[in-house]
């Protein structure tokens, strides 16, 4: 029953976030009836307003929608947050998607330097190592997609711009990540009170954004004038809430290590289904530099498993003083 519940999740987590990527990319890429969709806003919007609307259920359910952290602690990984999803957005105007996906790896360098500035917290010596490797495949990876890519491909031209949203996105991504864990540890904040709060602002923050500009209501008309791209956004966001709680379920159950595993294979054949489906071509030292940096991935996930079973054994044990009261006193 185990191995089957294993294989439940990752199919789950595969499936919705391979559909996500090619949602992602082909929203932004295709030329529709009313021409390319140029709002990445609505689609922030659109995604957080459903991933709220489930976090509020889940949090009635389990009777935490009062969470011990304050709630403007909330929207500073929040603005992160719609700031990176922008950036990824824009990013996919000038690169391509094989290159977005391969560059995400480098967020494990932005979350430990972004952990050093902000909390002053320290890793041991194999993240530095296993993050630079990691950026050296993804750096070589970048170099030679760009060196062999054609110039009617229209990205060669461009590769500045989406370089820059490359950056900012990781950097910011990063902080997201690292402020969502100072949460978690301070406040003890479980994952539906931080799905719940920073969705919140973050549908508060875009709905004013679209609503400074008008883009909103002209949105929502042309969505209702085009079914195809109607169809598109709706697949877009509920393919990106079920992946988020097949993430949630995975490492509650099957632990972090399992997870970054799976995620690998599924990243892995999303560049795969990227490739056959929009016709980008990777050269066979560009699939070797893949395969270095996930390999370094999965490498790090064996040893920070390690390296967190041993502090565990480190720990001493917790004693109950009320039971132990309780013991003593009936003895």
């Amino acid at each position: 029953q185990r191995a089957a519940h294993l294989i439940f999740c990752g199919v789950g987590l595969i499936v919705s976030f391979i559909i996500y990527g090619i949602q992602q990319e082909k929203i932004m890429v295709t030329d529709y009836a009313g021409g390319r969709f140029t709002n990445p806003n609505f689609l922030i919007f659109s995604n957080r307003l459903v991933a709220m609307t489930i976090a509020i259920g889940a949090c009635y359910c389990k009777n935490q929608l009062r969470p011990q952290a304050a709630l403007y602690k909330f929207s500073y990984c929040s603005i992160s947050n719609i700031l990176s999803s922008f950036c990824q957005f824009a990013s996919l105007q000038f690169l391509s998607f094989p290159v977005l996906q391969v560059a995400k790896s480098c967020k494990t360098l932005a979350v430990l330097f972004v952990s050093y500035v902000v909390i002053g917290k320290k890793f041991p010596t194999f993240e530095y190592i296993i993050a630079s490797i990691v950026m050296l495949g993804a750096g070589s990876f970048f170099y030679i997609y760009a060196a062999t890519t054609k110039k009617g491909e229209g990205e060669s031209s461009n590769w500045g711009v989406g370089l820059i949203f490359l950056l900012l996105f990781i950097f910011l991504d990063g902080f997201t990540n690292v402020w969502q864990g100072h949460l978690s540890r301070k406040y003890k904040t479980s994952q539906w009170q931080m799905m719940l709060g920073v969705n919140t602002f973050s549908m508060l923050l875009t709905l004013l954004i679209q609503g400074t500009d008008n883009t909103l209501v002209s949105t929502v008309g042309r969505l209702a004038l085009e079914p195809v791209l109607m169809f598109d956004v709706v697949v877009f966001c509920a393919s990106a809430v079920v992946g988020q709680l097949f993430i949630f379920h995975t490492i509650a159950v099957f632990g972090a290590l399992v997870f970054t595993l799976i995620s690998i294979f599924r990243v892995i054949l999303s560049i795969i289904t990227s490739c056959l489906l929009y016709g980008h071509t990777i050269v066979t030292i560009g699939w070797i530099c893949i395969l270095v940096v996930f390999g370094a991935m999965a490498y790090r996930a064996h040893l920070k498993n390690k390296h967190n079973a041993k502090n565990n054994q480190r720990k001493p044990p917790i004693v109950d003083v009320q039971k132990l009261t309780a013991a003593e006193s009936k003895a």
